[in-house]
């Protein structure tokens, strides 16, 4: 060995010596261009064209450096033989693979066994190909990305992607943000903080992550907590997301007796979360906020609804979220049971019927207050005509005598 060659050759092993700094004689030798791809993959551009023609050699360069592939004659770049230990080395480098091999199905799967993403670089039938695609996806759940659109809409690929890595949803068609399957599995996979930090930004699939699992609405951004759409629809689940709602929504009538209505175990824990300026301007929410407890007694016990009082049914908001409870109390009373026995169903029913008859004789009551107060008001007013009419005879009576004077 020379000691030109020993010099150059030192430098690109030892110390990554640039191989476009070697003189033009040394880059035809295949040590030192070896020598140089090993230690620099972009080294290879620097060869000598005879080399870079040399398929025996192209092998043993594409073997240390997979990229190195960009820059082998072109003729090479269509060799079954190169391209497949390039690839294997390195997917990516599918991408300077000429563009029938890019079709090739066998070359493009051994991409992805090495590099999911490589998938891009794959001819658009094979994109299109649901084998390959969820073998990419499989992978690396990222690689939807490079899927076609087509594919991008199937449910079976979806949740492949997304059972390697839940952020790849953002690849997938909105068309599947509503399908329960995939709601149930970013449900069943995900906690609601992480949920929220894969698909914070987006807010269609917030909504129905929410409808299955209203503990997200804690963790979704600001903005969301002062999306009326949103906090409806959370609070419509669970009354507790009040708290986290904008103090604005928080003033909101409608909002607040959705919370009102939804969760009245904790109906108490709601109330604390109303603005006090809507309790103060609104009688219903009001006395709604201030019985809350015999709300939370009735659900543990609803034959405390019995024991309500005229003043009670004068509150229809209040009455309405009495008579919800009983229902949610008896029905999730039957969800803990195994089995009914008839003692346990004539009680229900003799119950729900006492209830009934209670609250019509409750509005009977009502309706005859209302009838007499509304005879008061008429009696009142034929009064006060009365008085007019006899106030105008008296002032005609003394503007006649002071014309009579």
């Amino acid at each position: 060995m020379n000691l030109l060659k020993k010099f150059y050759l030192k430098r690109v092993v030892n110390e990554g010596f640039n191989l476009k700094y070697v003189p033009k004689s040394l880059r035809k030798d295949k040590d030192i261009v070896l020598g140089a791809v090993k230690k620099y993959a972009w080294g290879f551009r620097h060869a000598d064209e005879s080399l870079k023609k040399d398929k025996e050699f192209v092998l043993l360069i594409v073997n240390e450096c997979g990229y190195a592939l960009k820059d082998v004659d072109e003729s090479l770049k269509k060799d079954m033989d190169v391209v497949k230990t390039a690839v294997q080395k390195n997917g990516y480098s599918l991408e300077f693979a000429d563009q029938s091999l890019r079709k090739n199905k066998d070359i493009v799967l051994l991409a992805i066994k090495q590099e999911p993403k490589s998938l891009q670089f794959a001819d658009d039938s094979l994109r299109k190909d649901k084998e390959v695609v969820l073998e990419a996806v499989k992978k690396n759940g990222m690689a939807l990305e490079f899927a076609d659109d087509s594919l991008k809409k199937d449910k079976e690929v979806v949740l492949k992607a997304l059972k390697k890595d839940g952020c790849a949803l953002k690849f997938a068609d909105r068309s599947l943000y509503k399908n329960q399957d995939i709601i149930k599995f970013l449900i069943n996979n995900y906690e609601p903080p992480a949920l929220n930090y894969y698909y914070e930004n987006n807010r269609d699939l917030i909504l129905e992550l929410i409808k299955e699992c209203p503990q997200i609405f804690k963790y979704v951004n600001e903005s969301l907590k002062n999306d009326r759409e949103v906090v409806f629809t959370a609070v419509s689940i669970d009354g507790k997301n009040l708290q986290f709602a904008n103090s604005s929504l928080k003033n909101d009538r409608i909002i607040v007796l959705e919370a009102l209505k939804n969760n009245r175990v904790e109906i108490g824990q709601i109330a604390n979360s109303i603005s006090s300026k809507l309790k103060k301007e609104d009688q219903e929410i009001n006395f709604i906020c201030e019985n809350s407890e015999i709300i939370k007694q009735i659900y543990f016990n609803p034959e405390i609804f019995l024991q309500l009082t005229t003043e009670h049914f004068k509150h229809k908001e209040f009455i309405y979220i009495a008579l919800a409870t009983v229902k949610s109390s008896l029905k999730d009373n039957v969800k803990d049971m195994k089995e009914f026995s008839d003692d346990y169903t004539n009680g229900v029913k003799k119950l729900l019927n006492s209830i009934q008859d209670n609250t019509k004789k409750q509005m009977d009551i009502i309706a005859e207050e209302k009838k007499f107060q509304k005879f008061q008001k008429e009696q009142e007013e034929k009064k006060g005509l009365e008085n007019k009419e006899k106030r105008e005879e008296i002032n005609k009576f003394i503007d006649d005598f002071d014309l009579n004077l």
